[in-house]
């Protein structure tokens, strides 16, 4: 009688095309719909969204301080040094800022003089526009590790959601 029950249920259950999709992904329903939704406004979104989802993903790659270690002086150091990256908009569009920075810092294409936000403070568009930021110091030659270092970033956390990034967008164009 029970197992008749189940059956006459799992009868009733129907899944929705975002359903059949979601099941196809080996993540977190959470994550994997924040994936699907976000690929559907085009390539400029959906590589925000992917980026944001994976930097949510890892452990941040902002420097902690160990407890006893430096105190709030210490502390209040390390969030000046974030600053250039924050963004109005919360935490995911602040490590957006600071990976696309990374990114182009990597590439030897833009100098630190520079931070992309996807929503400037004018109200906001869709595209992600450099802002330019006269109190940083320019690179120069400088490596994506003394990049990281002089912001007090942890590189391997950025090359996490570099390698987690390529992952999520390989799932998107296996399932989509």
């Amino acid at each position: 009688e029970g197992e008749e029950r189940i059956e006459k249920e799992k009868e009733k259950i129907t899944i929705t095309p975002l359903g059949r999709i979601l099941s196809r992904l080996p993540l977190d329903i959470g994550l994997g719909k924040t994936l699907v939704l976000g690929s559907l406004f085009g390539d400029d979104l959906k590589d925000a969204v992917v980026t944001m989802a994976a930097a949510l993903t890892v452990q941040s790659p902002f420097v902690q301080l160990k407890s006893g270690g430096g105190g709030a002086s210490t502390q209040h150091q390390l969030s000046l040094l974030w600053k250039p990256f924050a963004s109005r908009h919360g935490d995911p569009f602040s490590l957006l800022n600071m990976f696309d920075e990374w990114m182009l810092v990597r590439s030897g294409r833009q100098h630190s003089s520079q931070q992309r936000d996807l929503h400037s403070g004018d109200g906001g568009g869709s595209k992600r526009q450099p802002q330019h930021h006269s109190h940083n110091n320019r690179t120069g030659g400088m490596s994506s590790r003394q990049w990281c270092l002089r912001h007090g970033i942890e590189e391997q956390r950025l090359m996490e959601i570099a390698k987690l990034k390529t992952q999520f967008v390989d799932l998107l164009n296996d399932t989509l």
